[in-house]
């Protein structure tokens, strides 16, 4: 990269730190967002920063959906290293320099693919700041969901090492990109990537394939624990309609190049949810990509340097469309049946293929120009105006910050009744933010997350009335007396934030009769239950692979009860007993020695990089 190179990017985060000015002024305010960085993001990194400062890992969540595991979520991020920023800073000042790294992280790697792709410095900074202002980048500060744009900021890098033949700088940003918490768009990038490497099967084919297996060692403990969630989840085997959720509708292509074409939810003028927004307007492009990108298709290349990308950005872009249209598309079948359609259950994020695509598309023009000769010299400077008119007026509008202490404010009373207490509750279905009880360390049967325990929706279904349970929510209502019985639901606090007592509630921990255990929470992942008599204990956690009992000092079996609960039988006699009852993840030990000699081997392949 040379001087000119850093004068630009130096602008561009000048423009960047600009735009988060209202958020990075105080430490008291956040990002604003519609919801999801308070009822989902904030409660995941304000967990996993009280377990690290208490020296442990944090394994299970008993705070949300009764109990699930916690390490194995990949939005918890905790492996990357970026997240350290949530265990040093306030929240909003984390959040808010998150989003910075990463939106700078995405212009520098954007910066150097394009020199690498032989455009000249000021090209390159057109697209760059393409990228780095779109909506797909920006949109996901007021989404508030900041593992998306986490991974988003990877996708130059990963291409830039394809390009530069580099299989260990792929495998790092690959796996940096896996772990920043949401696989998903490392998925869909791939597929890009592996549609690039088809082109030069003899050059990068081989790069992709060394580079996928390392980057799938140095993410292992990750991935494996999040696919044995994932396969316990309540994604398998959801109802078709679901698996296209959020399927692209054909009409929101027209946002390529008109973001506001159908209204934003800034104003209220989008007649859909912020969500679906979020998901379907974002792959804009801006009008200076957009005319290049077609322009391109009526230039011949007569250089090997026009034709660096030759069709793959227009078959990645095609590609990006077929599988963003999801359900709309009727040359697939119900994406039901397509076991990775159906566990993202986004088909829309596709449309990052659509949007990189073009971005390439508009770049190879730009070679085919340069080498031709045939625009004046202003013309840079009059793409590059039309880049920041476009787009930094509407990026403008979707960053601002708030603060955050309406969403968060402290119920004194709800505290002193149940923070840190071994007793359930559930939160009214009009309260937005279930998680919150991870703030209180309070148990919540309600919650709010990307998946959960399929065995406790089926619970649930069983127990409780059909509306109880959605793709993202659990939901149960005072009226839902069987499940919140045996679950053990003692209080409901109403939408005004006030408590009342559920009646006729059975202990957390019981006897096979319904009389109740001494329970203590040593831990979130231990629990120690003891009593003087009885033949068989049931503990009304949710039963997932890695929990473990000790009963009297002895390992013993761990059965279910009710399909979701754990039980275990106790000795004869009436004798007095003691049953602790422990939380780690399958394989735990030998899933960290492998990811450690991943780490080793990228170690020794990354010297040559150097």
């Amino acid at each position: 990269m040379r001087n000119k190179d850093a004068v630009l990017l130096g602008l561009l985060a000048a423009l960047l730190a600009a735009l988060l000015a209202p958020a990075l002024s105080s430490t008291s305010l956040i990002l604003g967002n519609f919801g999801d960085l308070y009822a989902y993001h904030l409660p995941l990194r304000h967990f996993a920063a009280s377990r690290l400062m208490a020296g442990q890992m944090p394994f299970w969540n008993p705070y949300v959906f009764s109990g699930l595991p916690f390490l194995a979520n990949p939005q918890a991020a905790l492996f990357y290293p970026p997240s350290v920023l949530f265990d040093v800073l306030p929240a909003g000042c984390a959040f808010t320099l998150h989003a910075a790294f990463h939106l700078a992280l995405a212009a520098l790697g954007m910066q150097l693919f394009l020199r690498r792709a032989r455009l000249d410095a000021a090209w390159a900074f057109l697209f760059t700041a393409s990228f780095t202002l779109s909506p797909m980048l920006v949109y996901r500060i007021p989404q508030g969901i900041p593992t998306q744009l986490a991974a988003l900021s990877w996708v130059p890098w990963t291409w830039l090492a394809l390009l530069s033949g580099r299989p260990a700088m792929l495998a790092g940003a690959w796996a940096l990109q896996l772990l920043a918490g949401h696989a998903q768009y490392a998925a869909v990038n791939a597929v890009g990537l592996a549609v690039f490497a088809l082109f030069d099967l003899r050059a990068r084919a081989p790069v992709f394939a060394k580079a996928a297996g390392l980057a799938a060692g140095l993410a292992c403990v990750q991935l494996v624990l999040t696919a044995q969630f994932l396969g316990a989840s309540n994604r398998v085997g959801w109802p078709p309609a679901l698996a296209g959720a959020y399927s692209l509708p054909p009409r929101s292509l027209a946002a390529l190049v008109l973001p506001g074409a159908f209204g934003n939810p800034l104003d209220g003028s989008y007649p859909g949810l912020p969500s679906t927004f979020f998901e379907f307007q974002a792959a804009t492009v801006g009008w200076a990509a957009a005319i290049l990108a077609a322009a391109g298709l009526f230039l011949r290349s007569g250089t090997p340097a026009g034709s660096l990308f030759g069709a793959a950005p227009w078959l990645i872009a095609g590609l990006g469309v077929f599988a963003a249209l999801g359900d709309h598309n009727p040359l697939l079948p119900r994406l039901a049946n397509w076991p990775i359609f159906g566990l993202l259950r986004a088909p829309a994020r596709f449309g990052l293929l659509l949007f990189w695509g073009l971005l390439l598309a508009a770049a190879a023009a730009a070679l085919k120009l340069r080498s031709k000769r045939i625009l004046p010299r202003w013309a840079k400077a009059a793409a590059l105006a039309v880049v920041f008119a476009d787009l930094g007026p509407w990026a403008a509008r979707f960053v601002y910050a708030e603060d955050p202490r309406p969403f968060l404010s402290r119920n004194e009373a709800f505290a002193r009744r149940l923070a840190g207490q071994a007793v359930r509750f559930i939160t009214d279905p009009d309260l937005a933010n279930p998680n919150k009880a991870m703030l209180y360390r309070a148990m919540n049967a309600n919650g709010y997350e990307a998946f959960y325990l399929k065995n406790y929706t089926e619970f649930i279904l069983r127990a409780a009335h059909p509306g109880a349970v959605d793709p993202s929510r659990v939901l149960m209502w005072p009226s839902d007396r069987g499940a919140l019985r045996a679950l053990g639901v003692r209080w409901l606090l109403g939408p005004d934030g006030a408590l009342s007592p559920n009646p006729g509630a059975l202990p957390l921990a019981r006897l096979s009769d319904g009389r109740p255990a001494q329970v203590s929470a040593l831990s979130p992942d231990r629990w120690r239950i003891s009593g003087s008599s009885g033949t068989r204990m049931i503990f009304a956690m949710p039963f997932f692979p890695g929990w473990k009992v000790w009963l009297n000092g002895r390992r013993a079996e761990i059965s279910r009860e009710e399909g979701l609960f754990q039980a275990v039988e106790l000795p004869s006699g009436g004798r007095s007993w003691t049953a602790d009852f422990r939380f780690g993840p399958t394989l735990w030990p030998w899933l960290v020695l492998a990811n450690a000699a991943a780490a080793a081997l990228w170690l020794a392949r990354a010297r040559r990089m150097f």
